[in-house]
Parts: C-alpha cells; sequence; structure tokens
C-alpha cells in the first residue's frame, strides 16, 4: 500500500508490489514444473494410445478433466501429449463427463 500512496503524491517510481514480484516468481516455478510433467506424458503417448494402452480407462478421463485447464497454455511443444487429449475428447459421453455437477 506504501507504493502506491508515494506514486499517488508523485513520488519516486512505481515498482511491483513484493507481493506481485513473489507471485510471478510462483507462477514462472509452476510452469517449470508442468513442463517436466508434460514432457513426461508426452514421451508416455510416443509408443501409447492412451495411458494404459490402446484403450481409454477412466485415468484418461481423469487426467484430461486436469488438464482441461491448461487450456490457456501453448501445448504445441508436446505434440503426442495434443494429439491424446484430442483423441480422449473424441471418445464416446465425453460430453457427458464435462457437464457442470448441478446438471
Amino acid at each position: 500500500k506504501q507504493w502506491y500512496q508515494r506514486r499517488v503524491r508523485g513520488e519516486g517510481e512505481l515498482q511491483k508490489h513484493p507481493e506481485d514480484m513473489a507471485q510471478s516468481e510462483l507462477v514462472k516455478n509452476s510452469l517449470d514444473s508442468v513442463s517436466l510433467y508434460f514432457d513426461m506424458l508426452n514421451k508416455i503417448f510416443e509408443t501409447r494410445d492412451f495411458l494404459l494402452g490402446r484403450e481409454a480407462w477412466f485415468c484418461d478421463s481423469a487426467l484430461a478433466l486436469i488438464l482441461e485447464n491448461a487450456k490457456t497454455l501453448n501445448l504445441g511443444s508436446w505434440p503426442h501429449l495434443t494429439d491424446w487429449l484430442e483423441r480422449v475428447h473424441s471418445q464416446p459421453n465425453w460430453e457427458t463427463v464435462t457437464l457442470p455437477a448441478d446438471r
């Protein structure tokens, strides 16, 4: 709050709040961690259609639901992961799996 009050009064340069800097560092570290997992999954899907082989199982749906939140990320660096996600989305009843809980 102090940095904002100083800026409003015209004192000093506007600088990032320490909490904003900490959040930025947290996001960077999180993306680094996620990249490691995406690398691992991409490697798995080089040789498999689904997590447990040639058929989709519940674990594929569960993981795909988690990755729905990652849609804002560019998954272009993980083509096998992207292909797998498309295969899961094309499974019968995928829309049913993704319906909100109140329906």
